[in-house]
């Protein structure tokens, strides 16, 4: 059984999930001000925090938040091609060792890359504008650079970026690694 938005009326999406108990949310439905089909039936629609976005605005969301968990995922698992392609061909990553622009130049940046990672984003935003997008993210690596050494935090910092709708779907042009505490290793 999966989740099915409703349009109950312009700019609001209520999803209908079954509820076995009258008038109950769960958790991650009242906390995103969502209602369920039993909210619908017994008291009407809840005013929640999507009211003004359109189902479009909240599929490229979602598309996104997908995208960016690919990113990590693929970066973690060592696979540079597929990360690569995440980007638009003039994509750019800026992290500490300086700017990396264009496909090629990531996937050896991928390739050349050794130690095992465990990359957790949290508390993004992202805010779009037409076929553009802005998103910023908290990030925690965690890993070790060499097998023999024991596994830490590596780095805490955010990700700031500006992607773009293409037509294969959203992709990063720009990203930026701004680092807060410990400095990169």
């Amino acid at each position: 059984m999966g989740l099915r938005g409703v349009a109950t009326a312009p700019g609001l999406l209520s999803l209908d999930v079954p509820c076995p108990l009258r008038g109950h949310q769960t958790p991650s439905t009242r906390a995103a001000g969502l209602t369920t089909r039993a909210d619908r039936s017994h008291g009407g629609v809840r005013e929640g925090i999507i009211d003004d976005m359109t189902i479009a605005e909240i599929a490229d969301k979602l598309e996104i938040h997908e995208l960016l968990a690919r990113y990590t995922r693929l970066w973690d698992d060592h696979e540079p091609e597929a990360w690569a392609d995440l980007f638009t061909p003039d994509g750019s990553l800026r992290a500490a060792g300086g700017v990396t622009q264009g496909r090629e130049a990531l996937v050896e940046l991928a390739r050349a890359r050794s130690g095992m990672s465990i990359h957790t984003t949290t508390n993004a935003t992202i805010e779009l504008d037409g076929d553009t997008a802005h998103h910023v993210a908290t990030l925690l690596v965690h890993g070790h650079a060499r097998a023999d050494e024991p596994h830490d935090v590596m780095l805490v910092a955010r990700y700031v970026d500006e992607l773009r709708r293409t037509e294969g779907g959203w992709r990063i042009r720009s990203r930026e690694v701004v680092a807060a505490y410990p400095e990169p290793r």
